[in-house]
């Protein structure tokens, strides 16, 4: 079964509901499953904007890794806040990105926690006026498909492990949507590349 717009509205204040009580929906990877693929972004908005603001965070980024670069792919920001992603916009943040492609999570409540060995990391985040930074990595049992990461630009905040524990699920979620995303694009591009073989005159070789 495939959601429209209208359903994906109902799973997102399903997930709202849930969200209210527990922080996020244990089953929104479940609901995502039915939601069309051309309407998986706005699914995964409302869930975003819900994660973000439920623990009073400022920014909330999905940031999907095509042929190695991170592209944004959903954001929500409280209002007078860009939306920008740390990691798609900022230069040098080569300690982040190392331990994100290791499966780890990336976490700091103030920018001196920061060791020395992430001094160009820590000058990127300032000049992008981001005080506290949490990243997830997104895996489906495989290669880094993506990064969801939540931002506090207005003041300093604390990232403890229950919090990012209730936000696992959701990275899961999201891990899983990427992947069905490139999945079935890889099979569109598959199917468009065969309709085309099969479009083109049969040529005959004459000796």
């Amino acid at each position: 079964m495939a959601l429209g717009l209208r359903e994906v509205a109902g799973v997102a204040e399903e997930h709202f509901g849930a969200a209210s009580r527990c922080g996020v929906d244990p089953d929104l990877s479940a609901k995502l499953i039915h939601v069309e693929t051309r309407n998986l972004d706005a699914a995964l908005g409302a869930a975003l904007q819900q994660a973000v603001t439920f623990p009073g965070m400022d920014r909330g980024t999905v940031d999907e890794l095509v042929d190695g670069a991170f592209v944004p792919s959903v954001a929500w920001a409280e209002p007078g806040i860009h939306p920008r992603s740390a990691i798609a916009v900022g230069r040098h943040i080569s300690w982040t990105m190392e331990a994100l492609q290791r499966g780890e999570i990336v976490r700091f409540s103030r920018l001196l926690e920061l060791p020395l060995s992430a001094a160009s990391d820590r000058d990127s985040y300032e000049r992008l006026e981001i005080r506290s930074h949490l990243s997830i990595p997104l895996r489906a049992g495989g290669p880094l498909l993506g990064i969801l990461a939540f931002d506090s630009v207005r003041a300093e905040r604390d990232w403890p492990d229950e919090l990012v524990n209730r936000l696992w699920p959701l990275s899961e979620a999201f891990a899983s949507a990427l992947d069905r995303k490139r999945m079935e694009q890889s099979l569109a591009d598959r199917l468009r590349f065969h309709r085309l073989l099969s479009q083109l005159p049969v040529m005959a070789t004459f000796r």
